[in-house]
């Protein structure tokens, strides 16, 4: 989860650096310190801005100056529960692994659906149902966390994929985009085989510059969070699927 943080850090300046602009070398300094690293609570995406620099320390026997910055960062830490987009990165019989941002989370075969087995024979190696799912490095798959550990400037997490959707992401959007259709189906009481006519999102579509034949997959992937605060029928199947909607104003 993401969070905009106020935090504190001393920053040293080597006397080379001593002039008119030092305030600026002080923020550039900062940013490349800081940015990217992990706290081990935490992960310091970006640095918004800085405020309450205070005047500088001259530290005895080095000639280094001394700075203390205040500034405002988005950072994100995981929390146990919550479920994540990654990309794998690797696989192995006892699972794969996979990287969110910077977190690195495994998930192992006990934490996978029965159904989905590991090929060895595959080139690469994947786990796939030998259907339409295939893990294999380069997979974008959807994880929940189950479990963080911390260390020393890094996080590590497990995760699992045997939930309502979860596991790889084109499997997960189909349901939903079938779970979608299926519902509309039902309250304009037309027959589940005529979700290919597209009448009802053929509607919203065009309300939205989209060419009425659009795919409902399509729809949702090209801006999910338009569809969701537009007013009607399919703000509220998107609360019942239980997806976040931001009403608009």
């Amino acid at each position: 989860m993401f969070f905009l943080h106020n935090l504190e850090r001393r920053v040293l300046l080597h006397p080379s650096y001593f002039g008119k602009n030092m305030t600026e070398l002080v923020t550039t300094k900062l940013v490349k310190d800081v940015e990217g690293t992990c706290t081990g609570d935490y992960y310091i995406i970006a640095i918004m801005d800085t405020f309450d620099l205070s005047e500088g320390r001259i530290l005895p026997g080095s000639g280094m100056a001394e700075f203390t910055v205040g500034y405002r960062a988005v950072v994100w830490r995981p929390f146990k529960g919550e479920v994540v987009d990654a990309i794998c990165t690797s696989v192995n019989q006892h699972g794969f692994f996979s990287n969110a941002g910077p977190l690195s989370i495994f998930v192992s075969t006990h934490s996978i659906p029965p159904d989905i087995q590991y090929d060895a024979n595959a080139t690469p190696p994947q786990f796939t149902n030998h259907s339409d799912i295939v893990i294999e490095p380069g997979t974008h798959v959807r994880i929940k966390i189950m479990g963080l550990r911390t260390g020393v400037g890094e996080m590590f997490a497990i995760g699992k994929i045997d939930g309502d959707y979860l596991g790889r992401e084109m499997v997960w959007r189909r349901k939903c985009t079938k779970a979608v259709g299926d519902r509309m189906c039902l309250r304009t009481g037309t027959a589940a085989s005529a979700t290919k006519k597209m009448t009802p999102i053929g509607t919203w579509a065009t309300r939205m510059g989209l060419t009425s034949q659009a795919p409902v997959s399509s729809l949702l992937a090209h801006n999910i969070t338009k569809l969701a605060t537009t007013e009607g029928c399919f703000g509220r199947h998107q609360r019942e699927l239980g997806f976040p909607v931001v009403v608009s104003k």
